[in-house]
């Protein structure tokens, strides 16, 4: 693939960022109140985390624009995936949400949480096979 098509990976990657990080706090909140020991909610902190891997994919994703370098292509889309299989693992297996099915993170913001975090999955494994197809 060109480098324009690759440049717009990067502009892709950057958009998905911006709307990842605005996800878990603005567009479908998670829980933000304390438990009774005052400490937060998990799924606060999973929110938290998520905010901070959107900022690693819009950093990965203004790197895509300008490097042109098809090897440091490829290692950025592998980078992309990683950090979208960790949007996926946090919510899922790692910090968990609240102990209620029925609670905000677990009815909104995970499940967009998961949407987001696998159409990153899928434009990064795209975007790796786009860019080592002509490496070398």
């Amino acid at each position: 693939m060109s480098s324009k098509g690759m440049k717009v990976f990067g502009i892709v990657f950057v958009v998905l960022g911006v709307l990842w990080t605005l996800l878990p706090f603005h567009i479908a909140p998670v829980c933000t109140k304390l438990m009774a020991n005052g400490m937060p909610m998990p799924c606060k902190q999973t929110g938290r985390i998520e905010v901070i891997l959107a900022c690693v994919l819009i950093a990965l994703g203004v790197l895509v624009f300008f490097i042109g370098n098809r090897g440091v292509q490829r290692i950025l889309g592998l980078l992309a995936g990683i950090a979208a299989l960790l949007g996926i693992a946090f919510p899922l297996f790692i910090t968990g949400g609240c102990k209620s099915p029925m609670m905000a993170c677990h009815v909104h913001a995970f499940p967009a949480l998961y949407l987001i975090s696998g159409l990153v999955l899928v434009l990064a494994i795209v975007h790796v096979a786009l860019s080592g197809r002509h490496a070398g």
